[in-house]
C-alpha cells in the first residue's frame, strides 16, 4: 500500500464520519455513499497530526503531500480523491476547496489541486471505464473529475477526464487500447470549446475517429456534472448528436 492509498483510505473513513461534510456532499453534490466509497472520496484532516497515524511524515513529504507538521497543500483543497492509472495504482491525490466561489476568489485560489503527475499520461476514470468503452465502442472525454463522477454515477459510464490537461497523443494511444471513436467534451463555454477544438486537431490521427461536441450548447449549466444534477440522463443523452458507425451504444 503507497502512501497516496493509505491517505485516500484514510480521508474517505473521515468523510463518511463527518455528518456536516456528508451532508454537502449528498445534498449539494447529488452524490451516494455508494459512490463516494467508488471513487474514494475524502476529508484532508485539518490537524496532520491525524493523519500521522495513518501515514509515516516523511512519506508524506516524499510523495508531496505536506511540507512541515502543519502545513499541506490540501489545506483549503480539503475534499480529495485519489487519482489512478487504467489499472487502479495510486498515482497521486486531487483536492477540490470547499469555499464559496466569492470566498475563494478573494484569495485568488484555484478550485482544484492536485499533487504531481504526469497528466499527459493518464485519464480519471478510466479504470472503472474500460470495460464499458470495450462494449459501447466509443468513449466521452470529459475535463473534470465530477465531470466523470456524477455521470458514472448515473449510468454513463464510460467517461474519463483529462483534469485541466490538454488531451495529448498519449491519452489517445491510451485510449485507443478499448476505442477508436473518441469524443471531447469540455465545460459549456468559449474558452473550453476552442481548447476541445484545438485538441481534436492536434491529435487526428489515421484509423481514430476523434471528434468533439458540446451537448450543453443552449443549456445554462456549465458542465456535465452540473447539467446531471439538475436533469436525468435520458435529458443529456438527447443532446449527444456525435455518430460513428459501428457503435452499440453511444452511452
Amino acid at each position: 500500500m503507497n502512501t497516496f492509498e493509505k491517505v485516500s483510505n484514510f480521508c474517505c473513513k473521515a468523510l463518511l464520519h463527518n455528518p456536516e461534510i456528508m451532508d454537502y456532499v449528498i445534498n449539494k453534490r447529488g452524490l451516494t455513499t455508494e459512490t463516494i466509497n467508488k471513487f474514494e472520496i475524502g476529508l484532508f484532516p485539518q490537524n496532520l497530526r491525524d493523519l500521522f497515524a495513518a501515514a509515516d511524515p516523511k512519506d508524506l513529504r516524499a510523495a508531496g503531500l505536506i511540507k512541515n507538521a502543519s502545513v499541506s497543500m490540501f489545506k483549503i483543497h480539503n475534499l480529495i480523491m485519489p487519482i489512478k492509472d487504467v489499472y487502479g495504482n495510486y498515482l497521486a491525490l486531487a483536492g477540490r476547496t470547499l469555499l464559496t466561489e466569492e470566498e475563494r476568489k478573494k484569495i485568488n485560489a484555484p478550485k482544484y489541486m492536485n499533487s504531481v503527475y504526469k497528466k499527459s499520461q493518464h485519464l480519471f476514470g478510466l479504470n472503472f471505464a474500460k470495460n464499458k468503452i470495450i462494449e459501447k465502442n466509443i468513449v466521452y472525454v470529459v475535463e473534470g473529475y465530477f465531470d466523470v463522477i456524477t455521470p458514472h454515477q448515473k449510468g454513463f459510464d464510460n467517461v474519463v477526464a483529462t483534469c485541466g490537461a490538454f488531451l495529448s497523443i498519449r491519452h489517445v494511444a491510451l485510449l485507443a487500447r478499448y476505442t477508436n471513436n473518441i469524443v471531447v467534451i469540455m465545460d459549456n463555454e468559449p474558452e473550453a470549446q476552442e481548447k476541445a477544438r484545438k485538441s481534436v486537431e492536434k491529435n487526428n490521427y489515421k484509423g481514430i475517429n476523434l471528434t468533439y461536441c458540446n451537448p450543453l450548447e443552449n443549456e445554462k449549466e456549465k458542465d456535465i456534472d452540473e447539467y446531471l444534477r439538475n436533469h436525468n440522463l435520458n435529458d443529456f443523452t438527447d443532446h449527444l448528436d456525435c455518430k460513428f458507425d459501428n457503435i452499440k451504444s453511444l452511452w
